[in-house]
């Protein structure tokens, strides 16, 4: 079964993200932060609850 984008902008923690109606566009907000995309990719604040564990390790790898 096909995922839609806005399922997985959910599970990702963006818990109030939703499609735009008639339109490849979606709106991606999150419940515990100022939520932003940049260069494409859905980012969490720094410290965001609803940021998941491993995209916390991912971030902390690349600062080394």
């Amino acid at each position: 079964m096909k995922v839609s984008t806005v399922q997985r902008l959910r599970d990702r923690g963006f818990d109030l993200s939703e499609a735009v109606p008639y339109a490849s566009r979606w709106h991606v907000r999150c419940s515990q932060c100022e939520a932003l995309v940049i260069n494409g990719l859905a980012c969490h604040e720094t410290g965001c609850p609803n940021a998941h564990e491993y995209q916390t390790i991912r971030y902390d790898e690349r600062e080394d």
